[in-house]
């Protein structure tokens, strides 16, 4: 692993991130909890909330492209480390998840499951968490 190394937030004077995630404010002297609810661990800067993938790669790596994505090379949304990221278009991203066993193609069977709870007003992301 590489030595940590830690830069003040483009755009947000007053929070550093360094290369693996964590996220430290300059005024309260404390590292910065995630909030994880969405899968992404995110931050909240300035009351605005950011992705923390996205923040390190900006900080480490540079600029998106346009039509980029930031990607988990492990897919581990968890997994900050910079090296563990890298832009990527959506092909890559599926690619990625399919090599990392993240992806699969679904059964008749389950298509017509999930449609069926769907209908029945159950949110997607607890349909595909059951799913796994």
């Amino acid at each position: 692993m590489s030595k940590e190394k830690w830069v003040e937030i483009e755009g947000h004077p007053k929070y550093l991130i360094n290369n693996y995630g964590e996220v430290f404010s300059v005024k309260t002297q404390k590292a910065l909890k995630w909030n994880t609810a969405t899968g992404y661990p995110r931050v909240n800067l300035d009351g605005k909330y950011y992705t923390v993938h996205q923040l390190v790669a900006f900080n480490f790596i540079g600029p998106r492209p346009d039509g980029m994505f930031v990607c988990h090379k492990d897919d581990n949304t968890m997994n900050n480390y910079v090296g563990n990221l890298y832009y990527g278009t959506p092909k890559d991203n599926t690619h990625d998840k399919l090599v990392n066993g993240k992806g699969r193609k679904l059964t008749d069977d389950e298509v017509r499951e999930i449609k069926r709870r769907l209908r029945n007003g159950e949110q997607g992301q607890k349909i595909a968490h059951d799913l796994g």
